[in-house]
């Protein structure tokens, strides 16, 4: 770690959605700030006017939000070194141009547009896509040069460097030009346009210029970057600034070591939120243990606790992402949540959208859903939380199943023959509803988490007393329980309830569903 504070940025540009790579660079540039007390900025990189997507710059902060990363200082928030908008700092970008040429470490070409920077050219490809001088622009006098540039269209293109760029990177170590095993890609540093035809800048130079007065230390991010980051190491010598330190991540990729696409998972954070309801403790933890070494045996980890942990001990090369791993901190995290939840009598929003997901769910899955117990459908689903709290994955797995809280389902033909008759266990049944006392199993509707737990585990034990009893009570002979035919009918009657109340579904114990479901809504199964 560094020995102070870390300024650190997450620099999207708004030309797509978050993406799960992206989020994991957010993550791990925020983490770093927050573990060594310094700052994480937001910078919106929106110079490619051309490409941008209308919604994309609200739903990235959305998105970030979300997933617990909160900037401090960007966008909504301002701060000391904004504007934090690339789009609004054009000035800026073109009076160092200006000192780049005059200090004949760039120079103006003047070569036809169709040999400049196409707007559509992915940033990180620095190389030969993105066309060269083919004039020699390079040699024409500064005077003429500038003569020239008040009334000819042109670009400003970086001059040859006066030593070959190299830095030392925190994942891979001493890189330069001749690495070849680390930049297996041409990396392009004289001739790389800088301002566009247009006046607006290239990536390369507001990304440096930007680092250099928002006073980044650290700029964590992914290995397709280190092709770019001879030039950026290039242009920091030009300007006689110290660049911040590099750590380059490996990528994302499936188990074929493909990239990650759509066609192996939603890799679009809005999707993973809506369609899978992955929570965002879940996303955050799963993302932090691709190419970060965790240094405990516990990989079920909250974003406190990756921040007291956090450090810059990343794995090299790239890491092949398993939902296996997703689905089970998803279980875990919930269930957290979950158990948090009932001890608390105060709101909790990230419990509230749990339940609001799993209630748009059930109105998916069900014309109409009803919460059978009566209550409303929020309360009736806490109360299923409260009792089933380990085994959410998703809203639409986790109301599948236990289906039989919202809807009737068909009924199930005994499973197993039974030594006690039928006839016996369904009277049994009706004897634990008629013997119970109703105060004791009502459930009421409230916004305190912890009288809703205290009121179904009142419940609970009512039900489960009475069962008890009356199983007992069946097993007696001559004033002595017999212990076999004790536990043949608690075996029996559970099973006789499972039948009728869940309809033979798996789920939580008989006296949890009974205090879930409610006296009326069991009596009527039965």
């Amino acid at each position: 770690l560094p020995p102070g504070p870390a300024r650190t940025r997450f620099a999207p540009s708004p030309t797509g959605y978050l993406h799960l790579g992206s989020l994991r660079t957010a993550l791990f540039n925020y983490l770093l700030a927050k573990r060594t007390g310094g700052q994480f900025l937001l910078r919106i990189e929106d110079t490619d006017q051309k490409r941008l997507v209308p919604d994309a710059e609200q739903r990235l902060c959305e998105d970030l939000n979300w997933a617990g990363i909160q900037w401090d200082e960007g966008p909504q928030v301002g701060g000391p070194y904004g504007p934090y908008k690339q789009s609004e700092r054009t000035p800026l970008y073109q009076k160092h141009a200006q000192e780049l040429i005059d200090s004949k470490a760039a120079f103006r070409c003047f070569c036809s547009s169709a040999a400049q920077a196409p707007v559509d050219v992915d940033a990180s490809l620095v190389g030969s896509a993105i066309g060269g001088c083919h004039s020699d622009c390079a040699s024409i006098p500064l005077e003429e040069s500038a003569e020239r540039a008040r009334t000819e269209k042109h670009a400003v293109r970086f001059g040859k460097p006066d030593k070959a760029p190299s830095w030392s990177d925190l994942v891979y170590g001493k890189v330069s030009l001749e690495s070849k095993k680390t930049l297996p890609q041409r990396a392009a540093v004289e001739g790389v346009i800088l301002l566009k035809g247009d006046g607006t800048p290239t990536y390369h130079l507001a990304n440096v210029i930007d680092d250099h007065y928002m006073k980044i230390t650290h700029v964590i991010r992914g290995t397709e970057w280190m092709s770019s980051t001879p030039l950026h190491a290039a242009l920091y010598n030009a300007f006689g600034w110290t660049p911040p330190a590099f750590a380059h991540v490996g990528l994302l990729t499936d188990k074929d070591q493909a990239k990650l696409s759509k066609r192996n998972f939603d890799t679009d954070i809005g999707a993973l939120k809506t369609k899978h309801g992955i929570l965002p403790e879940s996303l955050a933890n799963f993302l932090a243990l691709l190419g970060w070494r965790n240094p405990t045996r516990d990989d079920v980890l909250e974003i406190n606790k990756l921040i007291e942990l956090f450090d810059l001990k990343f794995t090299k090369g790239n890491s092949i992402v398993s939902f296996d791993k997703l689905w089970y901190l998803q279980k875990n995290h919930a269930k957290i949540m979950i158990e948090r939840a009932m001890q608390s009598s105060t709101s909790d929003p990230s419990f509230e959208t749990l339940v609001g997901l799993i209630e748009s769910a059930a109105k998916t899955a069900y014309s109409e859903p009803q919460a059978v117990s009566g209550l409303d459908l929020k309360t009736h689903i806490m109360n299923i939380l409260f009792i089933d709290s380990k085994t959410y994955e998703n809203p639409a797995s986790y109301t599948k199943r236990n289906a039989y809280f919202f809807t009737n389902l068909p009924p199930v033909a005994p499973s197993v023959e039974s030594l006690v008759p039928t006839s016996d266990l369904h009277n049994a049944a009706l004897e634990i509803m008629s013997q119970v006392n109703t105060a004791s199993v009502a459930l009421t509707t409230s916004t305190d988490y912890a009288h809703v737990k205290k009121q179904l585990d009142t419940a609970i034990s009512e039900y489960s007393r009475v069962i008890g009893d009356i199983c007992q009570a069946r097993s007696t002979i001559d004033g002595q329980v017999d212990k076999e035919k004790s536990k043949e009918w608690s075996k029996s009657l559970h099973r006789y309830l499972r039948e009728k109340l869940c309809f033979g579904r798996p789920g939580p114990s008989s006296s949890q569903v009974m205090a879930v479901l409610g006296h009326e809504e069991c009596t009527k199964r039965l």
